[in-house]
């Protein structure tokens, strides 16, 4: 792998087989070592960043894990995992407001009803559907609760009627 340029698949193969192994160490010093080589790549810079928060959190190093985090969240504002796993972070550090607040950022997938089954869909699709739908077929519930507490995923899917 170039100094000069990293690429990004072959980072992001490395991570996963990391994270599968749920090798925390490992992943946290992988991606302080491959940071500083991608500061002309701000989205491998976000991913990184995302990396180390993951890696720290899972080390039970959340206050640290903010700062690597928060660095991701700017870099990459459209990747809803490095907003939930700030909502982690704070949640393990009992800051239930910014907790919450990250996770709502998290949540920009709305669960919509259509033919009386749930199904995901992002918010612009659900934008849409609601835009040709019948009345009688708009139905949104979108809940969320603290994973850490509950020790599920996040999400609560309702009774279906």
């Amino acid at each position: 792998m170039s100094r000069s340029a990293l690429d990004p698949s072959q980072v992001q193969q490395q991570a996963q087989v990391l994270e599968d192994s749920a090798a925390w160490s490992e992943l946290l010093d992988y991606a302080q070592r491959q940071r500083p080589h991608c500061d002309d790549q701000p989205q491998l810079s976000g991913y990184l960043d995302y990396l180390t928060g993951r890696a720290l959190v899972e080390l039970e190093q959340s206050e640290q894990a903010e700062i690597a985090l928060r660095r991701a969240c700017t870099a990459l504002p459209e990747f809803p995992y490095a907003f939930q796993l700030l909502g982690r972070s704070f949640a393990i550090q009992k800051q239930w407001a910014a907790a919450a607040a990250a996770q709502a950022e998290a949540s920009r997938v709305v669960f919509a009803l259509s033919g009386g089954r749930w199904r995901a869909s992002t918010a612009l699709l659900t934008t849409a559907f609601q835009l040709c739908a019948r009345p009688e077929d708009l139905l949104l519930a979108v809940r969320v609760r603290d994973a850490v507490a509950g020790g599920g995923t996040g999400f609560y899917f309702p009774e279906q009627p």
